[in-house]
């Protein structure tokens, strides 16, 4: 689902990179499974759990 402006982490839920980022940011998670229990994204498919981490890694505090 094309958003705009906005790059589409999770196509099954239509999961924006900017939505990923604030979810990391608020809940200051580096754990991937944290981010998934939250929204369900990563765990349908699967194909956006390596973006996710990529996020993860370059929003969390600790650097993931």
């Amino acid at each position: 689902m094309f958003r705009g402006e906005m790059a589409v982490v999770c196509t099954c839920f239509g999961g924006s990179e900017t939505t990923v980022a604030d979810l990391i940011e608020s809940n200051n998670t580096s754990d991937i499974a944290e981010i998934s229990a939250t929204c369900d994204w990563g765990i349908t498919c699967g194909s956006c759990r390596m973006l996710i981490r990529e996020l993860i890694h370059s929003t969390a505090p600790n650097g993931g």
